[in-house]
């Protein structure tokens, strides 16, 4: 309720300040149209309270000069003249001012509604999204860690092949060697085999 009484009072202050030559007949008295500035010229009309009419700018003794909603130029007394519309004008504006106010409120309501709709979808994928993405991160992380257990398995399994292969190498150069240096004994101690000695002088 004090929303609508809030929104009313705006459009009404809107309404209001519109025209500075747009004056109104007071809401408590009706008032005659007169051909000049007093009550001795001819009435030319009347005015009801509430009715609207424009000033002429033209102001003498108590009187000033207006138009009325019909045309009409004449004389009235500026004291039942006001410069804010009439609230029987202003009522039907500000109720349709009312209106269209609530009508851009509710649709602003209706697209605040939709856009937290979108934020909570949103904020919920994103939620899905960020606990695959820790999930596929940690499967990774083990896999990494269990590529890394057997690289450091295999690592260690070459590096004891290697030991055991230059240990082969050793023994088989250590076995080579020994060979090699009890053939060498042996030949040197062979006997070798004699030479006949050529003797020229010598006749079978």
């Amino acid at each position: 309720m004090l929303k609508r009484i809030s929104i009313a009072f705006i459009a009404l202050l809107s309404l209001t300040g519109a025209h500075a030559n747009e004056l109104t007949i007071t809401e408590d008295i009706n008032v005659y149209l007169v051909a000049g500035p007093s009550n001795k010229y001819r009435i030319l009309g009347s005015m009801k309270a509430g009715d609207a009419v424009t000033s002429l700018n033209e102001v003498s003794g108590d009187y000033s000069k207006v138009k009325d909603g019909k045309g009409r130029e004449g004389w009235t007394l500026t004291q039942h003249l006001v410069n804010k519309p009439s609230f029987r004008t202003l009522l039907p504006q500000t109720q349709q001012k009312l209106t269209e106010t609530e009508l851009a409120l509710e649709q602003s309501n209706t697209q605040l509604t939709e856009m937290t709709e979108r934020y909570e979808l949103f904020k919920q994928q994103s939620a899905e999204s960020l606990a695959e993405q820790r999930e596929r991160v940690t499967t990774q992380g083990t896999r990494i860690n269990e590529l890394e257990q057997e690289n450091s398995t295999l690592s260690s399994q070459l590096n004891e092949m290697q030991s055991n292969l230059r240990f082969m190498w050793s023994q088989q150069g250590a076995m080579i060697a020994g060979i090699g240096f009890i053939l060498g004994l042996i030949v040197t101690y062979l006997p070798r085999p004699s030479r006949r000695r050529k003797d020229h002088n010598y006749i079978r």
